[in-house]
């Protein structure tokens, strides 16, 4: 398996474990083709890493990305995402989302600073789209991630739970 494989995998199953007593359910979506779509006599297949659903509705899009992001660039203090995973991310939501509803885009990135990393921001022309960068905090020396700490995985777990508006007891909070 390659290391981004091993990530998407970890993260896969990290979100299956928060989401354990939950109505909610983990699909990993198979290709598909966007040609027919919007790209015009160039085929290009893609897809994200993980949906989150309600019944038939998605609700989350997650996309795991096996980067270190200390190394990118760093604006007025926090670190961003390059400008093609927003727009990609973006393609996700609006697919996916069931018209009028929320959907979460949520980047799970691996965290070697050991800090928090989260933030969160709503995408100014629709409040109904909410777009995430959360981190686990990685063990460096272990690259398959199953030696990772029981305390950075409950801490990701709890994080990501409350970005999905879900309690400890798996219950929905109420929207305000």
């Amino acid at each position: 398996m390659r290391p981004f494989e091993l990530f998407q995998d970890y993260v896969c199953r990290l979100c299956s474990s928060a989401l354990s007593g939950t109505d909610l359910s983990i699909t990993v979506p198979p290709q598909f083709n966007t040609m027919d779509r919007i790209f015009l006599g160039y085929n290009r297949t893609i897809r994200p890493d993980i949906l989150i659903k309600r019944d038939a509705d998605t609700i989350a899009v997650i996309d795991a990305k096996r980067r270190n992001f200390q190394s990118l660039t760093n604006v007025g203090g926090a670190y961003t995402l390059d400008q093609e995973s927003l727009y990609r991310m973006l393609f996700y939501v609006n697919f996916y989302r069931k018209q009028g509803h929320e959907i979460n885009g949520v980047f799970v990135v691996p965290n070697l600073r050991g800090s928090p990393l989260f933030e969160q921001a709503t995408i100014s022309y629709d409040s109904k789209i909410h777009i995430t960068l959360l981190g686990i905090n990685i063990n460096t020396e272990h690259t398959n991630y199953e030696s990772n700490s029981i305390d950075n995985e409950g801490k990701f777990k709890k994080t990501f739970r409350e970005i999905l508006g879900i309690d400890s007891d798996g219950n929905q909070l109420s929207q305000t």
